[in-house]
């Protein structure tokens, strides 16, 4: 509790350094703008402020709660000797959720972030922090709403250790991937033929890989395609943006109207996927704008102003901050 009053932009920039220093982003990438739907944090009044310090405390104790379980389960792993024959990958859940559609709901019942029946959303400022160096959150298609970290640990399956791999890999692709670990007399294309996926064993043996090429989405009026070097991405309807993700992996400089034949050829692509895919013949998504549990999230001018909540006069000692 307080460790959060310095505020979202604190926060992400703290991350944005370490994942310099450790080696995670290149210095060289280009970092996106302050999302124009996001007030900043000095705008906010005091009692906003203590009720956005408790959201992200809350939230932070629930990973710290989770750490612990991860802990326990590695203990007993090796207690009981199979630590060394057992492949773990951890992956957290795509994109950080950016609503808070419940707040007025759990205000009115007298409940704040950490009471028993609470059930807040980290909210679009503790997002933008979560997703860094990324832009956008959940049910986005930008990296931010698709792009998450995975660790894997197998020391006595696979040769790669202490390793950071950038390789894009898709949650389908870990199906074929166990598979090939515990059927290694069958060949692994034959193991991809019978998969969406495509098994990244290769990769874990620090041995060449090919990622699968491309990689399709959709989510109501979001969508992209993402290809080694492309990505073709629109987010709340408002028409398609295209980034060149080995010159600018956290797209910031939107290349649509420089490069009119790739984004042909992209959309092209999409479209084919859709209609195979889903058996309609032409594209005509849900929009965020009219459903009850999501808004429209664009940082550029489509998504609405974030309006934090404010801490109850009444519920204010309940969980004082001690700053």
């Amino acid at each position: 509790r307080g460790k959060y009053l310095k505020g979202w932009q604190a926060v992400r920039e703290e991350r944005i350094k370490n994942q310099i220093k450790m080696g995670i982003i290149n210095i060289k990438s280009p970092l996106p703008a302050y999302p124009q739907n996001l007030p900043q944090w000095d705008s906010l009044s005091d009692a906003q402020k203590d009720l956005e310090d408790l959201r992200m405390a809350t939230y932070a104790a629930m990973i710290e709660r989770m750490d612990l379980g991860v802990g326990k389960l590695m203990e007993a792993l090796e207690n009981s000797g199979q630590k060394d024959n057992t492949f773990i990958i951890f992956i957290s859940d795509n994109g950080t959720d950016p609503f808070s559609v419940v707040d007025e709901v759990m205000l009115k019942k007298g409940l704040l972030p950490g009471d028993a029946n609470s059930n807040y959303q980290p909210g679009t400022g503790w997002a933008y922090a979560a997703v860094t160096p990324y832009r956008l959150y959940k049910i986005s298609q930008h990296g931010g709403g698709v792009k998450t970290g995975a660790i894997a640990w197998g020391p006595g399956i696979f040769k790669q250790s202490n390793a950071i791999i950038s390789a894009p890999l898709h949650i389908v692709d870990v199906v074929p991937t166990v598979l090939a670990m515990v059927k290694p007399d069958v060949k692994e294309a034959t193991l991809n033929s019978s998969f969406s996926g495509k098994s990244f064993l290769d990769l874990l043996n620090g041995k060449k890989y090919k990622s699968t090429n491309p990689m399709f989405f959709q989510y109501m009026d979001n969508r992209a395609i993402r290809t080694d070097k492309w990505t073709l991405v629109e987010v709340d309807g408002e028409g398609w943006e295209l980034y060149n993700r080995k010159k600018d992996p956290f797209e910031v400089n939107n290349l649509i109207a420089k490069c009119p034949k790739t984004v042909d050829d992209l959309q092209k692509t999409w479209l084919n996927w859709w209609i195979t895919e889903s058996g309609n013949k032409s594209y005509k998504p849900e929009s965020t704008k009219t459903g009850p549990n999501y808004d429209p999230q664009g940082d550029r001018g489509s998504g609405p102003m974030y309006q934090p909540s404010a801490m109850p006069s009444e519920l204010s000692n309940k969980y004082k901050n001690p700053n």
